[in-house]
């Protein structure tokens, strides 16, 4: 299942640019159909899919939100005027903190380190739930950078 929200959000003019959040959390569809199904003889390892998908607690809105309001263009990449979008996977564990997570695709140093700053912030989710037994998923989260179009 592939899950997309699009998010155009301005921020203060102190900053002046506009973070467009492509959140594809649910990537898990094509992770599947590579991976197959999910062993369950080890139980230590995250699932990348599950009956129930953790959430974030207030739902992808606040998800969000939070993104919007804790993400801060990095001044090297606003004054060279790079974007892209940075691609971050995380566990949700059974506990629903949020660990292991690291940069699968990256653009730029800086905003590589931002959003993965942002992803490590993040308070615990709703965590997973596999045939009744909360369980760790691996989850990814796009985050798109992208600079306010001078035109405008």
């Amino acid at each position: 299942m592939l899950f997309s929200l699009y998010l155009f959000k301005s921020l203060s003019t102190r900053y002046r640019f506009t973070i467009l959040i492509v959140c594809s959390l649910f990537i898990t569809g094509c992770a599947e159909l590579l991976q197959g199904d999910n062993d369950e003889s080890d139980k230590d390892t995250p699932l990348t899919n599950a009956d129930k998908m953790p959430e974030y607690k207030g739902g992808n809105e606040k998800l969000i939100e939070y993104i919007s309001r804790e993400v801060k263009y990095p001044g090297n990449a606003k004054d060279m005027k790079i974007e892209g979008t940075v691609q971050v996977s995380f566990v949700v564990a059974k506990d629903g903190s949020v660990r292991n997570a690291k940069v699968e695709k990256g653009v730029y140093s800086d905003l590589n380190n931002e959003a993965l700053r942002v992803v490590k912030s993040m308070s615990k989710w709703i965590p997973g739930e596999h045939k009744g037994e909360k369980v760790a998923v691996k989850q990814i989260l796009p985050i798109r950078f992208e600079l306010p179009d001078d035109k405008q």
